[in-house]
Order: C-alpha cells, then structure tokens, then sequence
C-alpha cells in the first residue's frame, strides 16, 4: 500500500513543481513601438505606422510608452529587464519609470544612446511599488535628411 502511494504521488509532485516553476517565472511583454505616443500633443509632427513611431520634425520630440503591469505587489527587482528598440539618427536617452498608484515616482532608470539602425536601449531590476504603474519615455532624435528616427519595439519582463 505504501509503494503505490509513492508512485502516485510521485507525479503529482513533478507537476506540482512544473506549475510553482511556471508562477515564479518572468512575465516578459513585447509591444509595438506604434502604441507610443507624444508627450506633448500640441507640438511637432509625429507619425504613427504599423512599424513605429515616427519622429517628422527636424528638432527632437519626447514619446511615452505605456506598458502594461499586471502584477499588483510591489518589491525589488519587478522590472527584471526591459528592452527599446529604435532606429536614431543621433545622440538622445530613455527612461523607465515605476510610479505609485498616485503617479508619483517610485524609482526610475536612464539610458543614453546614439544614432543606429537598429539601437538597442537595455534597462534592468527596476523596483514597484504595490499597485503602480510603469512608463517608458524617450527622446526621439530629429529628422536627418530622409533618415527619420522612431521606435520600433519595446519590451518589458515583469517578475
């Protein structure tokens, strides 16, 4: 009786542990770089297209890139890495943010980069508070003769 007790539950142990290995797992969000928007809606010309944001102007305009968050609880290292992919005819920065559910900061990460195509913009272990939100911002190099910058993807591993 013993031993068919140890074989039956010596599955339910490893799917057990598959299961509590898939909760503890990162929640890593991709989005197109199109769902970016002007922070400032009254100046310069944007262009929003199935491939990215598109900076028009000849001077540098700010984007902000909302991401989505679905863990609730606060704690160190939520954001355990997050990712912008842009195409940049020059020298600019990106921030991610994690604000308090009252929009305040909470803690924040800046990045510098330089013209590409592509340009990666990598951030890491970035703290929450219980029940904020998260943002990502840049600012988008101007236009370069036909050269225009945007951003392309951005992505953001939650854990």
């Amino acid at each position: 009786m013993l031993t068919k007790s140890i074989i039956l539950s010596a599955p339910f142990a490893t799917l057990l542990l598959m299961g509590m290995t898939q909760t503890a797992s990162a929640d890593w969000k991709g989005y197109a770089g199109a769902n970016c928007m002007q922070q400032n809606q009254n100046v310069g010309n944007f262009r929003r297209t199935s491939y990215g944001y598109i900076n028009d102007n000849a001077d540098a305009r700010m984007v902000i890139c909302p991401v989505v968050r679905d863990i609730a609880a606060g704690g160190d290292n939520r954001i355990t890495a997050a990712r912008v992919t842009l195409t940049s005819t020059g020298n600019s920065y990106c921030r991610l943010y994690s604000r308090t559910r009252s929009g305040n900061y909470f803690a924040t990460q800046f990045r510098n980069f330089g013209a590409g195509d592509p340009v990666d913009v990598t951030f890491n272990n970035l703290d929450a508070s219980n029940w904020g939100s998260y943002t990502i911002s840049c600012r988008i190099p101007g236009v370069d003769g036909i050269t225009r910058s945007y951003v392309r993807s951005y992505a953001v591993d939650e854990n």
